[in-house]
């Protein structure tokens, strides 16, 4: 493959098939020789053109092949929770706190959280369980072994996939998302068929839906939250779109599940702004989950708990996403949530 006959194809506009694209990343996560400016200078070219659904499916296809994991989403008795990240919004880490809470709920799926550091944002989930002092599976042994005995595991993404690591940097540099940010939440290292996907806008919506079905997902619900961050939070209109597609990949349910503000004082919320939610860096996203566990009130607390409801309800906990909040705030109430955390802690 001569690489900047592919960049010059992707500056015109032309997108690449699912195969070529496949071979495209599996090329740049593997070749060495292959200079930074050029792998940047395609990441962005993509970036400029918009990348497609079909290009994300062989980005991922690329990341689980060089790392040896199943090509299809096998796993419909798992589940995953993470953000596409990039949406500039700096704030604590909702997903890696919503694990503690679903994995305190002994009849939902198991939580086998992919964990990267951040690309593109101040914090990343394995910067915060670092700083929490959490334990994180560096092989697939570890993480089943987490999973039978937390029933919540965090893989290490430096560990699982260490061929990503220069493109990690890469990325940083180039600033902004890639389509490494819709690539990475689909390339877990279990093929998790079931997922709880944040993104930051529409756009991102139909990429990850689509190339979750083509990658043989079963059921996922993408989050986009009040102006753009790939999170529920108090402010605003929060979206949930839920696919159920069958094992052949055809659409089951394709469901739009909206929260307002105007929903939160029937499970004792209120509206706030999301500033309240901002971190400037991974220490302070971990004092503020550690104070969530601890059973502080406020908007993190509640904040989290709106992300966990719904991952109750995919977790086939709940028959709808308020139910799924009211448990939470029970699994917090009761010391169930801390005691995972506190389990889990090296």
């Amino acid at each position: 493959m001569n690489l900047k006959q592919e960049l010059a194809k992707i500056r015109k506009g032309t997108n690449l098939s699912a195969r070529e694209a496949e071979e495209l990343f599996s090329l740049l996560l593997t070749d060495s020789s292959i200079p930074d400016s050029l792998i940047g200078a395609i990441l962005m070219a993509l970036q400029m053109k918009k990348e497609t659904f079909l290009e994300v499916v062989g980005t991922v296809l690329a990341v689980r092949s060089v790392g040896g994991y199943p090509q299809r989403s096998i796993r419909p008795d798992l589940m995953d929770i993470c953000g596409t990240g990039s949406d500039g919004a700096s704030t604590v880490n909702i997903s890696t706190a919503t694990a503690f809470i679903l994995a305190a709920a002994e009849n939902c799926l198991p939580v086998a959280k992919h964990c990267g550091g951040s690309s593109s944002g101040t914090s990343g989930s394995l910067d915060v369980l670092r700083e929490l002092g959490v334990r994180t599976a560096e092989n697939l042994q570890e993480a089943l072994e987490d999973l039978e005995r937390y029933r919540v595991c965090f893989m290490s993404a430096p560990a699982f996939h260490p061929t990503l690591g220069r493109i990690n940097r890469i990325r940083k540099e180039i600033g902004g998302s890639t389509i490494f940010n819709l690539a990475l939440p689909l390339a877990n290292p279990l093929g998790i068929a079931v997922q709880l996907v944040g993104v930051t806008g529409y756009k991102a919506l139909e990429q990850v839906s689509r190339a979750a079905q083509e990658l043989g997902g079963r059921h996922i619900i993408i989050l986009i939250g009040h102006g753009g961050v790939d999170e529920i939070t108090l402010e605003g209109k929060g979206e949930a779109y839920e696919f159920v597609f069958s094992v052949g990949g055809s659409s089951v349910v394709n469901k739009k599940h909206e929260l307002w503000t105007s929903d939160l004082p029937s499970v004792g919320m209120r509206p706030s702004s999301r500033q309240h939610l901002c971190v400037e860096n991974s220490f302070q996203s971990a004092m503020r989950i550690r104070a969530v566990l601890d059973g502080a009130s406020g908007p993190v607390t509640d904040t989290i708990l709106l992300n966990a409801g719904i991952g109750l309800y995919l977790g086939e906990v709940v028959d709808s996403w308020f139910d799924g909040v009211r448990y939470a705030q029970e699994l917090l109430r009761s010391g169930a949530a801390k005691a995972v955390f506190q389990a889990m802690q090296k």
